[in-house]
């Protein structure tokens, strides 16, 4: 499980870490000043919990030896020589070495104090590097984008630019193109321009003249249930000529329904409406034409239907 480094907050395992007896908080070594491979005790006590300890008269501290072997020597003085290089030699060695006791104890403490101050600095400078190095790769990465930005921008730019002056380019050349046409139109060409408008009106005319094929045929008997194509087939056979129900388009009867002349008021005898025929502009219509002129002459059927009457044709342009 990953623990939280109480000195610079970041997390370490179990085995990289040791903890302290006092306040159970986590340290990396290298910010508790302790080596690897070195065995921690139970009881090991952080630096902020050694700053807090309070000061006392303990009889394992070792200056309280020292104090001692001091007030010792204040009551039993030992005589002491000054050797030829100036040290002073005293006649007990024991006072000697508790006093080197005390020296080397002292020593060891602003020593390990010496070296957290000198790691944790070591390791803010380390977190001050890094962060040095991942902002200026940042800013790095930025400034590459921007400038990819710009040349985008400056390509599109370009290309504006580009098509705008092709557009001006090609307004120019019609804007050209349109005075030179209105310049050196001559009248050659204005009267052949009169003379095509001519010919397309005359086929116009002419097309229209072809599609004249409708006809009326009036003074015919009309009945509720009679088949207007088929009585325009049986005319055209009585006139002698064949006309096939492919040939017509439609056949009714136009105009309004009138009374008969001379009939009695309220009667329902009615007289003939026209039957208007229209034919296919592909049939023939010539000898139709023909055959109505040849049977102007009165017939002896004829005078049964009533006085003699002449068929009318309507062209319809």
């Amino acid at each position: 499980m990953a623990n939280k480094c109480t000195n610079c907050g970041k997390f370490h395992s179990a085995i990289d870490g040791v903890v302290c007896g006092i306040c159970s908080g986590t340290f990396h070594r290298e910010c508790a000043g302790v080596l690897e491979g070195v065995v921690v005790a139970a009881d090991w006590a952080c630096l902020s919990c050694k700053r807090k300890r309070r000061q006392s008269n303990y009889d394992d501290t070792p200056v309280k030896g020292a104090a001692v072997s001091c007030n010792t020597n204040l009551i039993n003085p030992i005589p002491a020589t000054l050797s030829a290089s100036g040290e002073i030699i005293t006649g007990a060695h024991g006072e000697a070495g508790d006093e080197a006791v005390m020296n080397s104890t002292a020593n060891n403490a602003t020593l390990e104090f010496h070296v957290d101050l000198a790691l944790e600095i070591r390791s803010f400078r380390e977190e001050l590097g890094s962060l040095k190095t991942h902002c200026s790769n940042e800013i790095r990465g930025v400034s590459g984008e921007f400038k990819e930005l710009r040349e985008e921008i400056s390509s599109f730019k370009a290309a504006i630019f580009a098509c705008n002056k092709r557009l001006e380019d090609m307004e120019k050349r019609v804007e050209a193109m349109e005075t030179n046409y209105s310049s050196n139109k001559s009248p050659a060409i204005e009267s052949l321009e009169q003379a095509i408008e001519d010919l397309k009106m005359e086929l116009h005319d002419r097309d229209q003249d072809l599609l004249g094929n409708d006809i009326q045929i009036s003074h015919i008997p009309e009945s509720k249930s009679e088949n207007p194509i088929h009585l325009v087939s049986v005319i055209a056979l009585k006139l002698g000529m064949t006309v096939d129900e492919r040939d017509i388009v439609s056949a009714v009867r136009v105009g309004a329904l009138r009374p008969a002349a001379g009939a009695a008021e309220g009667a329902a005898a009615a007289a003939a409406r026209a039957a208007a025929p229209r034919r296919a502009p592909r049939a023939p219509r010539h000898p139709g034409r023909a055959a109505a002129r040849h049977a102007r002459a009165p017939r002896p059927h004829h005078s049964r239907h009533g006085p003699r009457r002449r068929t009318k044709q309507v062209l319809l342009k």
